[in-house]
């Protein structure tokens, strides 16, 4: 989820490509020069059956389809152009094998593309952006999270809203909760106010229509709503406990 909120690469993969093109310039030099020398000798190790570094960089060239012997600047293209397109695939996958990753279950309705996410850079109040990363990738203290971490875990049909005694996930904090409905109101007038087809769409529509927006100051109100949503619901619980 935040590789898939920021749209970065992890490091990992960066380490894969300069791996590679490191390799490709020792193929390509002039072997007269020490450093392809060296590299001539643990080749001759390699092909007589001698576990060293060249048979790992070749097992990874093996496992992106990529040949050596190109100039740089387009051997560099290719292996980006493979690298980053396989994790982009493994990513969309892993993102719906909600089996495997619950925590997934809301977050694949939000966002199948892998880019930077607006709100983190239109959004400029740091409070409201970081309350909305908490909601978007389910790192909060909602009961339909809680509930997975508990020792027992506790049933899904059991993890209700203190307030409103049903199912306490994402979308009803967001749309539906009674304890912030005056809040709600406020926001969902200003946006019906600027975007008049919200109040005909499906929830499930709302929701994404909300965390999922190009403009600036309804991303803006989205995640002050959260941020005191969020609050209020803290001092709510501690009153009940």
């Amino acid at each position: 989820m935040v590789y898939g909120e920021c749209g970065q690469m992890p490091p990992s993969v960066h380490c894969k490509v300069s791996i590679l093109c490191y390799f490709n310039r020792l193929f390509n030099m002039d072997d007269n020069m020490i450093v392809k020398r060296v590299y001539n000798e643990i080749h001759a190790l390699h092909v007589n059956g001698f576990p060293t570094w060249i048979g790992k960089v070749c097992e990874l060239a093996r496992n992106y389809n990529v040949t050596f012997g190109k100039k740089p600047n387009e051997f560099k293209s290719q292996c980006k152009s493979k690298i980053y397109g396989e994790f982009r695939s493994q990513w969309r996958y892993n993102v719906q094998d909600i089996k495997n990753n619950p925590s997934l279950r809301m977050y694949n309705t939000i966002n199948k593309r892998f880019e930077m996410q607006p709100y983190l850079y239109l959004v400029k109040n740091i409070k409201y952006r970081t309350a909305m990363s908490k909601l978007r990738v389910s790192s909060h203290t909602l009961e339909i999270e809680r509930g997975r971490h508990s020792k027992p875990k506790i049933p899904i049909e059991n993890r209700v809203c203190l307030s409103c005694q049903c199912l306490e996930d994402e979308e009803h904090f967001l749309l539906s909760c009674y304890l912030f409905e005056a809040d709600r109101t406020n926001l969902i007038n200003k946006v019906i106010h600027k975007y008049p087809e919200y109040h005909v769409m499906e929830n499930k529509d709302k929701f994404v229509f909300l965390l999922c927006n190009h403009d600036d100051q309804i991303l803006t109100w989205v995640g002050r709503f959260i941020f005191r949503s969020f609050r209020k619901r803290s001092e709510y619980h501690l009153t009940r406990h």
